[in-house]
C-alpha cells in the first residue's frame, strides 16, 4: 500500500498535531505553576513531561514508518 504525498502529509499531521497542542497546554497551564515551586505541580509536570517523551518517541516511530511505506502486512490484506 502507497500513499501519495498529500495522504502522508494530513497522516502525519495527525501525530505532531495532536504534539504542538500538547505542549502548548504544558506550557500554559503547567510551567507556570512550577515556577511557583509547588510541590503538586513538580510531581504533575515530572508525569506530564514523560507522558510528552512517550508520544514524542511513538510520533517520531509513526512518522519514519509512513515515510519509509512500512505497513503492517495484515494491514494491506
Amino acid at each position: 500500500m502507497r500513499l501519495n504525498a498529500l495522504r502522508k502529509v494530513g497522516v502525519l499531521l495527525v501525530p505532531w498535531g495532536f504534539l504542538c497542542v500538547f505542549a502548548a497546554l504544558y506550557v500554559a497551564l503547567v510551567v507556570p505553576r512550577l515556577r511557583e515551586g509547588q510541590l503538586a505541580a513538580f510531581c504533575i509536570g515530572g508525569f506530564a513531561a514523560l507522558v510528552f517523551v512517550c508520544f514524542f518517541v511513538a510520533a517520531l516511530t509513526f512518522s519514519r514508518d509512513v515515510l519509509l511505506d512500512r505497513w503492517p502486512e495484515h494491514a494491506t490484506e
